[in-house]
């Protein structure tokens, strides 16, 4: 395969999984509001946390992170390991979730090519 068709895969594979991501929040946008009013009536956001959330789309990645790593018990930054907080989901806030994996992982994917595709243009650009 040549540079051409590595750097062509990665565009590709970065609009594809930053288009999904979009369609995903866009889709799932009232779910995600909900699952944060719910959260902010019981326990107070930690601040990095507190900043995403009002950001729209572009904090969405954020506190997908922040979701995804409260419903799996996993240590959160800023969030001291015992909190309450770690007890929030039941079944009914479970299911305003199921949606932010895909969502989280599209936007790493996107990230991840775009910050390979810089690599590839400063290696391209030092060798030349």
């Amino acid at each position: 395969m040549t540079m051409k068709n590595v750097i062509l895969l990665l565009i590709l594979v970065s609009v594809i999984s930053f288009l999904t991501s979009l369609i995903l929040y866009a889709v799932n946008r009232k779910k995600y509001h909900s699952l944060i009013a719910c959260f902010k009536k019981e326990y107070i956001l930690p601040a990095p946390y507190s900043f995403h959330c009002l950001t729209g789309y572009f904090g969405a990645a954020p506190m997908a992170y922040f979701f995804i790593k409260l419903k799996d018990h996993k240590k959160i930054l800023f969030l001291e390991r015992d909190s309450l907080a770690y007890q929030f989901f039941d079944n009914t806030t479970r299911k305003l979730t199921n949606w932010l994996s895909p969502f989280y992982y599209a936007c790493i994917m996107s990230f991840a090519c775009c910050v390979l595709l810089i690599f590839i243009a400063v290696f391209v650009s030092i060798w030349k």
